[in-house]
């Protein structure tokens, strides 16, 4: 794309003031973390390729947010696996929740192109728990700087807007 003058393309300026944003805040520029969406009951988990690798290998990936200065103001979420077949669960104590997969399962989610892992889990009188746990694709609205580890999106080979 050429440009006149000094003018930047209205992303390269967005993301700019992104970065702007999060070091006058203090956030730290570091490697991609897991995300984490909480909406009612539902619960889902994003993984980017190098956090897939190490979910992997590792048997755990996990990220903190901190809601006060107070070590005790820390809220752990995670994604682990292990080698009992008990399908998808979620294991919660105070300050983690840890979303718990099979090792099998885990291994045959990340050799695939199975974008996710689902289910859900009984919480009694309160209904139920629905659990995502899925790849971090490529977000197709904007060149950023997250999407560098992020999995290929499967709609970009179509052409498709977001």
């Amino acid at each position: 794309m050429a440009l006149k003058g000094n003018r930047r393309p209205m992303r390269d300026v967005y993301q700019g003031i992104r970065q702007g944003i999060r070091r006058k805040a203090g956030w730290q520029t570091r490697e991609q973390t897991v995300k984490l969406r909480i909406k009612g009951n539902s619960l889902r988990l994003r993984l980017t390729r190098p956090e897939m690798q190490r979910f992997v290998e590792a048997g755990r990936v996990e990220e903190a947010i901190y809601f006060g200065p107070e070590e005790a103001a820390r809220l752990t979420y995670a994604i682990e696996h292990c080698a009992q077949p008990d399908g998808l669960r979620v294991r919660f104590t105070a300050g983690e929740v840890v979303v718990v997969l099979s090792t099998e399962e885990a291994r045959r989610w990340a050799e695939s192109e199975q974008v996710g892992v689902y289910g859900s889990v009984s919480l009694g009188q309160r209904g139920l728990l629905k659990i995502a746990v899925e790849k971090d694709f490529v977000c197709l609205d904007r060149d950023d700087p997250e999407n560098a580890d992020a999995f290929p999106n499967p709609r970009a080979e179509a052409g498709c807007a977001p």
